[in-house]
């Protein structure tokens, strides 16, 4: 009776080198960000209300502003809930600030609320 055990072992490792070498390019970094863990975009137009962007915790990286307003304000907080108490403010951003971009790399552990107040001007928010 023939055994076959060397050449199914032979086999069995050449497979599993082949997905080995799979995952690990998989997780290579393209350019100098791993994939999920870029930053994503969220638009601030001209109104008034909350807005929840992310429920678990994260970061603030920036804060590009497109056209300046004149009035207002928007609030940033660490939590998913309504903005009631001023404990979960992560920082205030003015109306009026002139237009550019402002990099602030913030943790935040509870989740991000962001607060418009009657802001009219056009900012993006990048967030991770």
């Amino acid at each position: 009776m023939k055994t076959y055990a060397l050449p199914v072992s032979i086999l069995i490792l050449a497979a599993a080198l082949i997905v080995g070498v799979f995952m690990f390019n998989a997780y290579q970094a393209t350019g100098s960000v791993i994939a999920g863990n870029e930053y994503r975009l969220a638009e601030i137009d001209s109104s008034t209300g909350t807005t929840t962007l992310k429920s678990l915790p994260g970061s603030i990286g920036s804060i590009i502003v497109d056209a300046n307003g004149s009035t207002g304000s928007v609030h940033f907080y660490a939590t998913t809930s309504a903005a009631t108490s001023t404990a979960d403010l992560i920082f205030g951003f003015d109306g009026s600030a002139p237009e550019g971009t402002y990099q602030y790399d913030i943790s935040f552990g509870k989740g991000l609320l962001v607060e418009e107040r009657s802001y009219n001007g056009q900012a993006v928010i990048t967030y991770r």
